[in-house]
């Protein structure tokens, strides 16, 4: 039988980042060689080539991806270093950024309850000055809608629909 936390506290971004770039699986790759792009781009080419074009000019981190990276999955650990659990969405070739910007609309739109534009605002604006290397902000946008968009697509494939308030 367990009690609450005394005290629940986020991650630091400081942390959360360093946690982040030890996820690195490959050197970054193109967005025309990518694996995670090709799977994106396999499952809804027309409704997701807007945000795969903003990437197009520069290599992106191939990486250990969790899927669902939100901060109840996330713990410190005895030795202080950040742990992950609950990877049944996990893949060992994702696009760097994807976790770290589903985290923040996470934070955004089920702690801070903002509204769904204003958590797409509010992650992509930390992505812009994150301290794990800040992305433009066309690639801040872009990374951000796909983390969205595959968050609402594999909630649908596990039989959600698509017009609860959540999904929509």
């Amino acid at each position: 039988e367990g009690r609450a936390p005394e005290e629940a506290v986020l991650p630091r971004e400081g942390q959360l980042a360093m946690f982040m770039e030890g996820l690195a699986t490959q050197e970054p790759m193109a967005t025309d060689r990518h694996p995670a792009i090709g799977r994106l781009l396999n499952r809804a080419p027309a409704a997701i080539q807007q945000w795969i074009d903003q990437l197009d000019d520069r290599s992106w981190p191939v990486v250990y991806r969790h899927g669902d990276l939100a901060p109840w999955n996330v713990f410190s650990a005895a030795d202080g270093k950040l742990s992950a659990i609950d990877w049944e969405y996990g893949s060992a070739n994702g696009l760097g950024f994807m976790d770290f910007a589903y985290y923040l609309l996470q934070i955004a739109a089920l702690i801070d309850r903002l509204p769904p534009i204003r958590a797409m605002e509010f992650a992509s604006d930390f992505l812009t000055r994150s301290p794990w290397p800040a992305l433009k902000r066309p690639h801040a946008q872009a990374i951000t809608a796909l983390a969205a968009y595959e968050a609402w697509s594999q909630a649908v494939a596990d039989g959600d629909s698509p017009d609860e308030p959540l999904q929509r």
